[in-house]
Parts: C-alpha cells; structure tokens; sequence
C-alpha cells in the first residue's frame, strides 16, 4: 500500500546514531536520577534550551512561561481542560486538524469554525464571530496549516493579534510545522509578534523526527502557564525525563539543528518529486495547493466530487490518501483531500500519484460524462 494518508515523518532520515550518542551522553552525567520522578514544568536543562532557541526566534520568554507536555496534542488537552469551560465558545479553522476538534468535542462547548482562505483563517469571519459572542478562545496555524498547508501573511497575523487584543481573547498558535520552511523565509510566529500576551505557543519535536519521544511544549503568560502545569500535574506527574534529556542534548550540541537542515532539504525535495508527478499525471481540473513548508499538499477537485468516495477505489489499487471531509467539524466540504508526502519514497511518491492521476482522470471523465447526461435531459421539451 502506498500510503499519503498521514503526517509521519521520513525514515530515511531516522537519527538513531545520534539519539544512540546523546543517550549514552546524558545517562554517564546523570545517571539513575533520569529515572527518577521530575518536576510537572519539565526538565530545566531542556527548559533552558527551548528559552534559548525561542529567543533567537524572535519570542522572548522566562523559564516559568514555559511547560514541557507529552506533545502537541497534550498540549490542547490541558488547554481544554484549563481554560475552557461548558458554555463557552472557541473560534479555530475548518478545515483543521482532528485532533483538535476530536479535544474540544465536549458536551456544553460551542466550536464556531472559520473559513480557511488563500491566506489563512478567515479574519474577516473571526471578526464577526467576536462581535456577535463571547469567544473563550482562538486557534490558529499560521504556518503550513493542516491540512490545507496555507499561511497566514504578516498582515494577517499583525490582524489577528490586533482583534484579540480589542477583544481580549487568548490565541492559541499551533506552530508544530513552523520549522519546516522549505524557501527559506520564515514569518514571525503569532507569538513573536505578540505584545499584550494573550498568544499560548504550541509546539513540539514530533514533526522533527522525535515523535515517538512525544516531547513538545508551551509557552504563554505567567498565569495561563501555572494553570496549564496544575492539570498537567494531575493529569501523569511530569513528561519522561530521559527523553527530555536526550532532546536537550541533542539541541546543547547542535545535532538537533543540523538534523533539522539535512531534513528540510529531503523533504524539499519530496515536494519536488511529488510536484512534478502531480503535473505529470493529474488532470487540470483538480488544482493543487503547493505550501512553502510542512507536510502536505491539498488537492481540491470539482465541485460534486466526492474525495471520500474516491478513496475507496484507490485503496483497491493499493493507494491512499486523506479525504476533506475528515478534517471538518462543520459544513464538511466533499472535493478535495490531502497528500502527505515526507514519509513516502521517491520512488512510490512517482507510482502512487501515477496511480492517482489515472483514477482521477477516470473519474473527472465520469463527472463530466454525467453533467452532458443530465443537461441532455433538462433540454427535453414536454409536450
């Protein structure tokens, strides 16, 4: 099965040798005490690092601004478990990720989703919802968005921090796909733009190469963080140290960095693969989305096509893909899907959009077929 269904990373890249190294590194310092239990906020070395990396960035943070979780998707949980409450209403994109509305899908909370647009969310929507209800929360990708891979402008971001600051409404950036900037033009995130301290920072190692360390992090205000790592204490105690430890060596060295580059330039390349075999073999009514960064394209096709129903046929030719209507919450929109690409060979990147491309084209020609009929039919005079 040649499989663009879901956001894992390379394997061709797997850096076991250094994880092997940095291993071997932190238990000869530390010892048995990385075995040991460890404070709810995370390893401080770790902490240390991730202040240092985030300042270079352009976001600067103290070290009790920031909790390390068991990734990304921790992360919303103690958010939603923090800050959210029955009755309230939370402003995120649709399309987006399903494990954040799959979070936030609780008896008495009101998620109201905005369109995604060319340039991101939809703020003149999220302006409206503002002005009609008590919104509780935003969320936002602003980089590489899951799953339509859109980005928000720097206009747009300095916007969205102007409405939350009219508002007072807290942000929450998801900026797990942030680092991996293909073109070498990073924006700012939201939080590094942030002047009145209403942006949470989400992010994480998983898409880097570590998810299975699940490591991430968050950063935000002095106050939101203390609440966040009292229901994170409730929730398991503390993230696993050793492989928090194993994380800070690898970034206090700067493996982790140079990982970082060798991967983006793979996953570049991917995208060039994929791009060309799209153009080569997908028909021109279905127009592709090609992102500057992240994991994914987004195909969409035209309207009456069902990309659900489209897979079911390419999962017989031994090929998959994500389906639109799996990332809606509400209005699902059936023509079009997702193609991730960084976990899957060149080679199998080429067979698979090849096997794609013919089944679209087959199924672009049964649409059309189907439209002549029943214009065919309308023009019938009764008699």
């Amino acid at each position: 099965m040649i499989s663009f269904a879901a956001a894992h990373g390379s394997d061709e890249l797997t850096p076991l040798d250094l994880v092997r190294r940095a291993t071997d590194a932190v238990l000869r310092r530390e010892g048995g005490s990385l075995l040991q239990y460890g404070s709810s906020d995370g390893y401080p070395p770790l902490k240390r690092y991730l202040q240092g990396r985030m300042r270079r960035d352009g976001m600067a943070v103290e070290l009790d601004e920031l909790l390390i979780t068991n990734g990304c998707q921790q992360s919303l949980d103690l958010v939603r478990r923090s800050l959210v409450a029955p009755g309230d209403v939370v402003v995120c994109e649709n399309p987006t990720y399903t494990g954040l509305w799959n979070v936030f899908d609780t008896p008495g909370i009101r998620l109201v989703g905005a369109p995604v647009t060319s340039e991101g969310m939809d703020l003149d929507f999220v302006s409206a919802a503002l002005e009609q209800s008590k919104v509780k929360l935003i969320f936002a990708s602003p980089n590489f968005q899951n799953p339509t891979g859109r980005s928000m402008p720097l206009a747009s971001r300095k916007r969205l921090l102007e409405l939350a600051e009219k508002f007072q409404v807290p942000v929450v950036e998801d900026d797990i796909y942030g680092v991996l900037a293909y073109n070498g033009r990073e924006l700012a995130p939201l939080k590094a733009l942030d002047a009145s301290g209403l942006v949470i920072y989400l992010n994480s190692f998983s898409k880097v190469g570590f998810s299975g360390l699940r490591v991430g992090w968050i950063a935000a205000s002095r106050r939101v963080v203390e609440r966040l790592t009292a229901a994170k204490q409730r929730a398991d105690l503390h993230t696993n140290l050793l492989g928090q430890a194993v994380l800070e060596e690898l970034g206090r060295r700067g493996w982790l960095d140079k990982h970082i580059r060798k991967l983006k330039k793979l996953y570049a390349h991917k995208l060039s693969v994929l791009g060309g075999s799209l153009e080569r073999h997908f028909p021109p009514e279905a127009k592709v989305h090609y992102p500057d960064g992240g994991m994914a394209v987004w195909v969409e096709l035209p309207g009456g096509m069902d990309a659900a129903e489209i897979l079911v046929k390419a999962r017989d030719r031994h090929v998959l893909f994500a389906p639109s209507r799996y990332f809606y919450f509400q209005n699902p929109r059936h023509n079009a899907f997702r193609l991730c690409f960084t976990a899957v060979t060149d080679e199998r990147i080429v067979e698979g959009i090849r096997i794609l491309g013919e089944l679209l084209r087959e199924e672009v020609r049964r649409a059309a077929a189907g439209k002549r009929q029943r214009t065919a039919s309308s023009e019938v005079a009764l008699v």
